[in-house]
């Protein structure tokens, strides 16, 4: 059957007549193409933009502490991705090159012989992920 024949209200078929007085008929040899999404699941290029934001900010995860074994393991999965240390080597940070969702990744970070896994954008800086592992566990010095 000829889509261009086609109703897509009710997928019966329709003389080329109907479609040229809805103004949808197409020159002798053009293909013609229907979108048959429903409505109700259709949306502009805002809403679905807002809803992948969304799913981004659902995916960020606060920091959690996790042994060094599984630092490891993550650090020897793939080439880690902004893999950063302070200048005295008491920290570290490294993120998976493999995103979560959008811009997210999993964050894996060490203080001294503490070892944390966080979940959140690529765009933070390894000062943003020590400041946030800190504040999550107290570990300011004072």
């Amino acid at each position: 059957m000829n889509p261009q024949n086609v109703n897509v209200n009710t997928a019966t078929p329709e003389s080329p007549k109907t479609w040229e007085k809805h103004g949808l008929s197409s020159a002798p040899g053009e293909t013609v193409y229907l979108s048959f999404i429903p409505l109700h699941q259709q949306s502009d290029a805002e809403g679905e933009q807002a809803y992948w934001q969304g799913r981004e900010a659902a995916a960020v995860k606060a920091p959690s502490e996790i042994d060094v074994y599984r630092f490891h393991e993550a650090l020897g999965e793939m080439y880690p991705l902004n893999w950063s240390s302070s200048e005295n080597g008491e920290c570290e940070t490294f993120m998976m090159a493999e995103m979560y969702c959008g811009s997210v990744t999993e964050i894996y970070a060490r203080i001294g012989v503490r070892y944390f896994r966080l979940r959140d954008y690529t765009h933070r800086t390894h000062a943003q992920i020590m400041t946030c592992v800190k504040e999550a566990f107290g570990l300011y010095q004072r």
